[in-house]
């Protein structure tokens, strides 16, 4: 189903179009712009009726509704009923079916109403009687929105602040009467078709994209209802969905919803059957999907809970600062993670990194508390300037210290993310190396990455899936020598490179082959030599 709404402020308020999409399952085009009457859509001189003409004769609507300017059915009265009449004969002409939006009166004594010097009984009689009679002479359908706001006016928060627009609570009355008008109309004009329609909204399920009656279960996109297939035989009453793939678990052979765990049989994901997983809708799935404790012990939440959240880092949603017996943590929800790697980072803490203190595993994400370090990133000191030369090889020969002790690991980590926004100058002076969100094992035998991540820009090329070998210790080279150059000269050094003596060592680290690249040793004690020979410059600098 298709619906064209052509009208003005009061149709494109609080998303209107999209309300009523939403209870209907249509597609709906709204032509608006504030203020404009139902004439301005017959001007081919003006933009926007230029566009409705175009729309109306290009292209196929079910129902095309029309709003007039607010007061104009009373102020211009034989101007909206012409307009009206012939946009009424050119929808009947394509076979669409018009429906007035009949709107309101104004709030009782707000200015408007008394400018038009009339009182709130007479500018809703008026208002009712000029739609009224324009839908009756061109027999199109009525969604009588003004009466509901008549009836609700008393104890209802209807309208906006100007009292003239809807709030939006008037907006979704408006979507409920207007919806109630097209489902009901247009159930009568597909039910000779076999159209199918959702139980619980009236939504056309046949008109809905994607939609097929041999499909085992659909989301109804009207109300989000849930729908199995009446062919598919299960004595459950619950669709039981995959987490993983999204089959319909029910049909699966001896799937029993008494179970604990049902492990699927066409991806192989266990799925936790709990009647606590239960859901009456899809916003609602989605919504648990979303939730970071989801999957996690009882105990878990609980100790999560505990802590205060005291604000978001950095302006990020999944990086809060937290607190508990009066000290500062940091808490971070991932949905991209080695856990392996984090674990691990627990009982072997790498030096000038933050100490991670507690890991908590739910269905879809892994949650972090560790160290709070205070201090600015790389990302925050660049954006003052750059870096003289010697104090930006002292910060990344301190880097690679760090980089060194993990790559020597009994089974080495890749940190794969080295950037500004991931190197800290604490307020000791320390260099500090934040997020193994995308961390990894460094496994010899891998030819490839199975999963390509890291940042744009400082990821080297095996990290995108290019050369024949997976990310190594090298990997992280590359990106620092990404960073020394964006530290000397605020550009990546295909823009503009660095000075000659440290551009040396930025070329080394950025080649494409891995091979050729230092090691975290080789660069720090590169690093040194450099530092040790302008020990008079850095003295200078600083």
């Amino acid at each position: 189903m298709r619906i064209l709404m052509l009208g003005n402020s009061f149709t494109s308020a609080n998303n209107l179009p999209q309300l009523i999409a939403k209870r209907t399952g249509a597609e709906v085009v709204a032509h608006t712009r504030g203020g404009a009457r139902l004439k301005e859509h017959l001007n081919p001189n003006t933009k926007m009726g230029a566009k409705t003409l175009a729309a109306l004769k290009e292209e196929s609507w079910d129902f095309v509704i029309l709003q007039e300017m607010s007061n104009g059915p009373i102020t211009s009265k034989e101007s909206f009923r012409d307009s009206a009449g012939d946009l009424c004969d050119l929808i009947w002409s394509i076979g669409a079916k018009p429906v007035f939006y009949a709107t309101w009166a104004y709030q009782k004594d707000c200015a408007k109403l008394v400018k038009l010097g009339l009182s709130y009984n007479e500018m809703y009689e008026q208002m009712h009687e000029s739609y009224y009679e324009v839908a009756k002479e061109n027999k199109a359908l009525i969604a009588d929105v003004g009466t509901a706001f008549y009836q609700n006016s008393s104890d209802t928060p209807i309208y906006a602040d100007d009292g003239c627009h809807p709030s939006a609570v008037g907006s979704e009355i408006a979507a409920d009467v207007i919806s109630e008008i097209i489902r009901n109309n247009y159930r009568q004009l597909a039910a000779n078709d076999g159209d199918e329609f959702c139980p619980r909204c009236d939504a056309n399920l046949t008109l809905q994209k994607g939609y097929r009656n041999d499909l085992p279960y659909w989301v109804c996109k009207g109300c989000g209802e849930m729908l199995i297939n009446p062919r598919v035989e299960t004595d459950n009453e619950v669709a039981w969905i995959c987490d993983q793939c999204e089959a319909l678990l029910n049909e699966q052979d001896d799937f029993s919803e008494n179970c604990d765990s049902w492990k699927c049989t066409e991806c192989g994901f266990v799925n936790q059957i709990d009647e606590r997983m239960i859901y009456l809708s899809e916003d609602e799935y989605q919504m648990a999907l979303s939730n970071p404790y989801k999957g996690m012990t009882d105990e878990d939440v609980i100790e999560l809970m505990s802590y205060e959240e005291i604000r978001n880092l950095d302006d990020r949603e999944n990086v809060l600062l937290v607190k508990m017996d009066g000290k500062n943590y940091v808490k971070k929800i991932l949905s991209t993670y080695n856990e392996s790697v984090y674990r691990y980072l627990v009982c072997h803490p790498i030096a000038h990194m933050p100490q991670i203190f507690k890991v908590y595993r739910g269905d879809r994400y892994l949650v972090i508390i560790e160290e709070y370090i205070e201090g600015s990133s790389l990302s925050e000191h660049l954006r003052e300037g750059t870096f003289e030369p010697f104090e930006a090889a002292r910060i990344v020969r301190d880097l690679c210290c760090i980089l060194n002790e993990l790559h020597t690991q009994r089974q080495p980590i890749i940190h794969r993310d080295i950037k500004p926004s991931n190197i800290m100058i604490a307020k000791s002076g320390e260099v500090v190396l934040l997020d193994m969100n995308v961390a990894k094992w460094y496994n010899s035998e891998e030819n490839e990455d199975t999963r390509l991540l890291g940042t744009r820009n400082y990821a080297a090329p095996e990290q995108a899936g290019y050369g024949m070998k997976a990310s190594s210790n090298k990997t992280d080279i590359y990106a620092v020598g990404i960073l020394l150059n964006v530290m000397l000269t605020g550009k990546l050094p295909k823009e503009k490179p660095a000075q000659r003596k440290l551009w040396d060592i930025v070329e080394r680290c950025i080649s494409l082959d891995a091979d050729t690249r230092y090691s975290a040793d080789e660069l720090i004690e590169r690093l040194d030599n450099y530092l040790g020979e302008n020990t008079n410059a850095g003295k200078k600098d600083r």
